[in-house]
């Protein structure tokens, strides 16, 4: 499925008719695009408008095996004003575009999460593992596919976004292979001084933001 935060012009309806997907949802659809993406899949192709005056509701709650789980809506606010630098160099632009990026796509991934970012895309994202690591690796072999696909130059100009504080170094040594130059993440681990002086042996730019991003 196809999730897209402005309406449907024409220019990206001729795009999806050559990309593999079941359907898509926008909040609108110019004259006539509807028409020509319902003919994809042989009109099998679901086309879906969302309202995009909807506010979901103030609590979430999950039924699994007759047991009810319910947790408040994650409300806080992603900014920019959330990163701060605890280790590396400032920030440029194009860094807070792709960490607020990251920050977006984890807070509605599954947990465990990590997620890579270069140049305003998402090109890697690793979730629902049992550990961190096993996302970290799996979220840089993603990018790593992606990359090669278009570059035969090493990967590089990373930022990677985890949505709970990194526990161990691996995570960051992991990273360091993957081409990432920026790591965000909440912080608060025991291990957290491990974790800077990693970013510092591989010169990555570390910023914390104290907020977890977990979605179960």
């Amino acid at each position: 499925m196809i999730a897209v935060s402005e309406p449907v012009d024409h220019e990206l309806a001729e795009m999806l008719a050559g990309i593999v997907s079941d359907g898509i949802i926008a909040p609108g659809y110019a004259p006539g695009t509807v028409a020509a993406l319902g003919r994809k899949k042989g009109g099998r192709f679901l086309v879906f408008e969302i309202d995009p005056t909807f506010r979901p509701p103030e609590s979430e709650s999950r039924t699994v095996f007759g047991v009810t789980l319910e947790q408040d809506r994650d409300r806080v606010p992603i900014s920019a004003d959330l990163l701060q630098v605890a280790d590396g160099h400032m920030l440029s632009e194009c860094a807070v575009t792709d960490a607020v990026l990251g920050m977006i796509i984890a807070r509605y991934t599954q947990s465990n999460s990590v997620v890579y970012v270069r140049d305003g895309m998402s090109i890697g994202i690793g979730a629902g593992q049992q550990s961190r690591i096993d996302c970290t690796m799996l979220a840089g072999s993603k990018a790593r596919t992606w990359w090669a696909r278009r570059q035969w130059v090493m990967l590089s100009g990373v930022t990677l976004v985890s949505d709970g504080y990194l526990p161990f170094r691996d995570n960051v040594d992991a990273a360091a292979e993957h081409g990432v130059e920026l790591i965000v993440e909440p912080g608060g681990s025991l291990r957290s001084d491990a974790v800077a002086e990693a970013c510092r042996e591989h010169r990555i730019t570390l910023a914390r933001t104290g907020v977890r991003l977990f979605h179960h």
